[in-house]
Parts: structure tokens; C-alpha cells; sequence
């Protein structure tokens, strides 16, 4: 939703018809908002589509940019689960890197078990 479309909702919705509209007026607002955008982006691939030359008809920017993202889409070979996974710092490892982390773990934790018994040990009266 743009901006203008947020202050309206605001504007007619909360001052002018009361709070109960506020909601009815924002979803309004949304949907023709979003109608209206799905009806440029469609002109816009309809116009790239029927140019003899997609290329020429397109701005400088629109030219960069399909140029920069059309070799990336052919590349592209994780499932988008993934690439939604790396989003948040998860990233895939291979079962052999989880095993050594897991030895490595499990070292620390012999480590400290082996120093928490020779505290107890110490501190038992005899």
C-alpha cells in the first residue's frame, strides 16, 4: 500500500465516517491499490512481450536490471526453502561437519564433567 493510500484510509476512515470504517475503508483501499499495480506490471511484461526488440524499448535501468537477473535465474539450484533458511543464518552442513561438531561438543563437556568431579571431590568431608 502506498503512502497516499495509508493517509486516506487514515483520514476518511478514522475523522470523516467514524472508527468502525477504519477497516473496511483500509481493506478497500488496499484491493484497488493492488489491482491497480497488477495492472501495471501486467502492461509492463504485455508491452516487453510484443516489441520486436524487448531490449531497445526498455529504460537504461530496466535494461541493467534484466540483464543482471536473467543469467541469476539460470543459476539458480537450492529449493527456496533454503535460500529462506540462509535468510535467518541457517545454513546446510554436511553430516561429517556435524559429527566433528558434535565430537567437539561432547570433548567440552567431558572436560568440564572431568573439572565438576574434582570439585566435588575436594570439597567432601572425610
Amino acid at each position: 500500500m502506498s503512502l497516499g493510500a495509508l493517509f486516506y484510509t487514515y483520514i476518511y476512515a478514522r475523522h470523516l465516517a467514524g472508527l468502525k470504517a477504519t477497516l473496511p475503508g483500509a481493506l478497500t483501499v488496499g484491493a484497488v491499490c493492488t489491482a491497480l499495480q497488477y495492472g501495471y506490471n501486467e502492461t509492463t511484461i504485455l508491452r516487453s512481450w510484443y516489441s520486436p526488440n524487448p531490449q531497445q524499448k526498455l529504460p537504461a535501468t530496466e535494461k541493467l536490471a534484466t540483464q543482471i537477473t536473467e543469467p541469476a535465474l539460470n543459476q539458480i539450484t537450492e529449493p527456496p526453502w533454503q535460500s529462506l533458511m540462509k535468510l535467518f543464518g541457517l545454513v546446510p552442513i554436511s553430516d561429517e561437519e556435524y559429527l566433528d561438531k558434535l565430537r567437539r561438543s561432547r570433548e567440552i563437556y567431558l572436560k568440564r564433567i572431568t573439572v565438576l568431579e574434582k570439585q566435588i571431590e575436594e570439597e567432601k568431608p572425610l
